[in-house]
Formats: structure tokens, C-alpha cells, sequence
């Protein structure tokens, strides 16, 4: 799958594994997911103390469709919705 990492103050779009969801969790497929503020701050390094694993995935304001469910995620929501 494809993912927008950042890496070296640089932002790419990199092949990365499909993770798998774990207990209670959810795979989502985004479709769109919005870079704010906050996130252009992080790639500039602006915040001092601020420690990152890099490379890291960047946007935190996601749209997808929820691909596939890790065991007991099914209690809260269902496969194929947005």
C-alpha cells in the first residue's frame, strides 16, 4: 500500500506493508486525509522538545472506508462503512 511519510523534512509517497488490525481495532482505507497546521509545524521541526519517529505517516484528518476488522472491532463498527 501506499502511504505520505515524512522523512528528512522531505514528504514522499512510499510502498509500505498493510498492517493488520489488532483486538478491537479497525483497518481503514483512506480516501482523503487533510495536512493542517499543526502537521506542516512538525515537518519544520518549529516545535523544540518535540521527539518524532521518523518516517512517519503525516495527516491526522482522515476519510477512508474501514477495510477490515481485528477480533471484537465488529461490536463497534462494520466493514464497508465511512
Amino acid at each position: 500500500m501506499r502511504a505520505a511519510r515524512l522523512q528528512d523534512g522531505k514528504l514522499t509517497v512510499q510502498e509500505v506493508p498493510k498492517p493488520v488490525p489488532g483486538p478491537e481495532e479497525a483497518l481503514v482505507k483512506l480516501t482523503t486525509s487533510g495536512v493542517c497546521h499543526s502537521d506542516v509545524h512538525v515537518a519544520k521541526g518549529d516545535w523544540a522538545g518535540r521527539t518524532t519517529n521518523f518516517p512517519m505517516p503525516i495527516g491526522h484528518e482522515g476519510i477512508g472506508i474501514v477495510e477490515e476488522l481485528g477480533p471484537g472491532a465488529e461490536k463497534v463498527v462494520k466493514i464497508g462503512i465511512h
